[in-house]
């Protein structure tokens, strides 16, 4: 999970293994190039893989990422990041149980639903939790409120691209 203190953006996924990898690097440097900074200070803790995974974005975001590493137990550093993982855990919890009543089953560890979950699990908490302030994360970055329909997770959408709609009684080789 990775979250912005400025607006309280937040973006969560599921990583395939710890440190540099391209999907890991992927995930870090579209949120970071998202929000819009010029400069960034990256805050993390000591772990090796960690600290690779912030070098390699550095190296391939347009951003100026000052890293920014706290001293080791600094509570208030630790206790943002902790707070992030327990929204998201919650919140992910909530959307599980919610797909699982739908279909009436059960998600299994590992089901590739899961790692889309986890993404929309950030992308909710972003777009509609409300702050202390009254705003949402998604309305301090924005300036305005997110107010496109957004389907629960797992629901049938129907849909009919425009792409392939055809006037009527014409056919590809008839010409005007």
């Amino acid at each position: 999970a990775i979250g912005d203190d400025k607006t309280g953006m937040l973006r969560a996924a599921v990583l395939k293994q710890k440190g540099v990898e391209e999907w890991s690097v992927q995930v870090v440097k579209r949120f970071v190039d998202m929000l819009g900074y010029k400069k960034v200070i990256m805050k993390n803790d000591n772990e090796p893989s960690v600290i690779a995974l912030r070098s390699e974005v550095k190296g391939r975001s347009e951003v100026e990422i000052i890293p920014e590493q706290p001293p080791a137990y600094d509570s208030r550093t630790s206790g943002k990041a902790e707070n992030i993982v327990q929204r998201i855990e919650g919140q992910f919890r909530t959307l599980r149980d919610a797909l699982e009543t739908r279909i009436q089953g059960r998600l299994e560890p590992g089901h590739p639903a899961i790692e889309w979950l986890v993404i929309h699990t950030g992308d909710v908490l972003s777009r509609y939790r409300i702050g202390s302030d009254g705003r949402t994360p998604y309305q301090r970055w924005k300036g305005k409120q997110f107010k496109r329909a957004v389907p629960e997770f797992g629901e049938k959408v129907h849909y009919l691209g425009l792409g392939t709609l055809k006037e009527p009684g014409r056919d590809k080789g008839s010409s005007r």
